[in-house]
């Protein structure tokens, strides 16, 4: 009985006579046991290589390979097998949405007003983490200033910054007091404002009048209107 590799010879002599034979033996080894990962979850789409270094391995999805390159979500399971054994490893691979935040496009409010930024998305887990510190879905503002909020939701994190805008109402003006004049003339009017509407149906800073009438000059934006 022989536990070790070689060649081994025998010569075996019969009534005087002789012969003999030789047999050489080798010694196998199961296969080496191996890792293909631990198992992972990925944010949205992913591809990844699973390698054995092996030829012989035989893949859970029926290719043979020291490799496969993976691009969904399963449980993938390598195989070696030779004449002294088999061993096996698996990684379970998951897959997560990345969260959609849209917090809108930048906007603008009137000076007094709040606008409520609103980062509400599905998930098991979901967390929110504002630049103002808040960890809400949704925060109300009321000054200007650039949000940005961070979502993570079942692992996976995403973004979204808006800037808002204080706009105020027009700004109170003058154009003069009521006046007589004696004989003709001419007066230039003026706001100062190129968005000035007059009630001569003139859109400008100022207009001239040589005639007597009552003038009227209004400035309206979003947040209201003076005349």
């Amino acid at each position: 009985s022989v536990n070790q590799a070689g060649t081994y010879f025998v010569k075996v002599t019969a009534d005087g006579c002789s012969a003999s034979d030789t047999i050489r033996v080798t010694i196998l080894t199961p296969p080496t046991a191996f890792s293909i990962g631990n198992d992972t979850t990925y944010c949205g789409s992913f591809s990844r290589i699973l390698s054995t270094g092996n030829a012989n391995t035989v893949w859970s999805t029926g290719v043979t390979a020291a490799q496969i390159t993976v691009t969904q979500p399963n449980t993938y399971i390598a195989t070696i097998t030779n004449s002294c054994g088999t061993k096996k490893d698996t990684i379970v691979i998951n897959q997560n949405n990345i969260p959609l935040i849209n917090l809108g496009k930048d906007t603008s409010i009137c000076q007094g007003n709040t606008v409520t930024l609103n980062a509400t998305t599905s998930g098991t887990t979901v967390t929110y983490l504002w630049n103002n510190g808040a960890v809400t879905p949704t925060i109300s503002v009321n000054q200007a200033g650039t949000y940005f909020v961070k979502v993570t939701a079942d692992g996976c994190s995403a973004s979204d910054t808006i800037r808002v805008t204080i706009l105020t109402p027009p700004t109170a003006f003058s154009i003069g007091n009521d006046t007589t004049y004696c004989g003709s003339f001419s007066r230039i009017l003026s706001t100062g404002n190129a968005s000035t509407v007059w009630s001569t149906g003139v859109t400008a800073a100022q207009i001239t009048v040589t005639q007597p009438k009552t003038y009227i000059a209004t400035i309206t934006n979003s947040c209201g209107t003076k005349k």
